[in-house]
């Protein structure tokens, strides 16, 4: 697998364009990653992602209130390179783009569908982002060249959650932020009736401190934390 640099994902002709950096074998691993590589998936995953928080929670957190800590936690800086890891349609990368247009963030997703409505949603919003489609669990980006990186619920997702974090680790550099939304195992009847349908899908659990542990055992610290429910906001540096 060629290791990609900075410029060779920082450049005029990848602006809104998709680099396809997926290695010839098969991604795909979980039913939940199935679904996720559909055109329909992606078509409704913004009304999705817009009410999931509040549901999970059982408050009153709205998109706008999760795209304001982002940006208060991880303060994006000019020309800083910052991964989007799982974007979907970018969400994290999007808002990312609007308050720091001098940042460079690249969305990353192996879901061809994900980042072509990602690329949608970011020119009729005026922004410019660097599109990678890849597999988080194999980065195809050199080590150390990384300034942050970010992940909005997907690391439940990934089938093996503990090697997408140490890909993160790998290629940030010394003091990178990473700034994570995950849901922990619930602690409710209800809710462990939902998440047990969810792992039949490939959707990982673990509790607070079973997290904490792969995130100390990957090397890294954590900065700042924000528990809502099985939902945890996360800020950690490498």
């Amino acid at each position: 697998m060629k290791l990609l640099s900075k410029s060779d994902i920082i450049s005029g002709q990848s602006v809104n364009t998709i680099i396809d950096a997926l290695e010839k074998r098969r991604v795909v691993k979980t039913p939940a990653q199935v679904t996720n590589i559909l055109p329909p998936t992606a078509a409704f995953y913004d009304k999705w992602r817009a009410k999931s928080l509040g549901l999970l929670t059982g408050e009153a957190f709205s998109l706008e209130d999760e795209a304001q800590l982002l940006i208060d936690w991880l303060k994006p800086k000019v020309k800083e390179v910052i991964l989007d890891l799982g974007c979907s349609t970018a969400f994290y990368a999007r808002t990312i783009a609007k308050e720091q247009p001098a940042s460079f963030p690249v969305a990353i997703d192996y879901s061809k569908a994900m980042l072509n409505k990602a690329i949608k949603l970011t020119k009729s919003q005026n922004r410019e982002l660097y599109f990678l489609k890849a597999d988080a669990e194999g980065l195809p980006i050199k080590d150390e060249t990384i300034n942050a990186a970010v992940s909005g619920g997907t690391l439940n997702e990934f089938h093996n959650p503990r090697k997408a974090l140490s890909e993160a680790y790998r290629v940030l550099k010394k003091d990178g932020r990473l700034f994570l939304m995950y849901l922990t195992k619930s602690e409710t009847f209800s809710g462990k009736l939902a998440q047990l349908g969810a792992k039949g899908g490939g959707i990982t659990f673990h509790s607070r401190d079973g997290w904490n542990t792969i995130l100390q055992n990957v090397g890294f610290e954590e900065l700042k934390r924000k528990d809502m429910g099985v939902v945890t906001f996360q800020l950690l540096q490498k």
